[in-house]
């Protein structure tokens, strides 16, 4: 596991590089949006339109993401919402990218969060955070579940087998998606 912890370290990293290559002049450290949990509240309901019945930041290392409770159609959705860090934010094509890729997967019968869109009918918004800073902000389902790893003996021959063939699906609907990428 802890292989598999610094090959994506080093590969966030090679990312970040590309970024510094790509805007010399800009600020790219990552960036933790500076939001409050009531800041957050106001913030998805100036998206969404609909009111936040419950809200609770949630783990998250760069970003900033809160779970929230709302009404949508008289009916109780759970969802959250991703505030993205400065440096992601700055590549609007990557975090469009992300978006795609969780679009693609829900449609292809992959159980992961699916993004929605927000008042003005797009997937990400722009936002002033604070006087200096825009980040990303998006909106997506709540996926139920528990962090594999979170307790050391929950991981079991049976979850690794079943996370293997999660991963497995995954991986085939991604090799799809990108061949059908490069055709276009």
């Amino acid at each position: 596991m802890e292989a598999i912890v610094e090959e994506v370290e080093r590969k966030y990293q090679e990312y970040v590089q590309s970024l510094r290559t790509a805007y010399p002049d800009k600020d790219l450290s990552y960036g933790r949006p500076e939001v409050s949990i009531d800041a957050g509240k106001d913030l998805f309901t100036k998206l969404s339109g609909f009111p936040v019945e419950n809200i609770k930041e949630l783990d998250s290392f760069w970003d900033r993401n809160f779970y929230i409770s709302t009404t949508m159609d008289q009916r109780s959705i759970n969802l959250v919402m991703k505030i993205v860090n400065e440096t992601e934010s700055a590549n609007l094509p990557f975090v469009t990218g992300l978006i795609e890729i969780m679009l693609y997967l829900s449609k292809n019968g992959i159980n992961c969060p699916t993004p929605c869109k927000v008042m003005d009918g797009k997937y990400v918004s722009h936002q002033q955070i604070t006087e200096k800073h825009r980040h990303a902000v998006y909106v997506q389902t709540f996926v139920e579940g528990i962090p594999v790893g979170s307790k050391a003996d929950a991981i079991t021959p049976s979850l690794a087998y079943r996370a293997g063939a999660f991963l497995g699906k995954m991986d085939s609907a991604l090799k799809v998606m990108l061949r059908n990428v490069a055709v276009k």
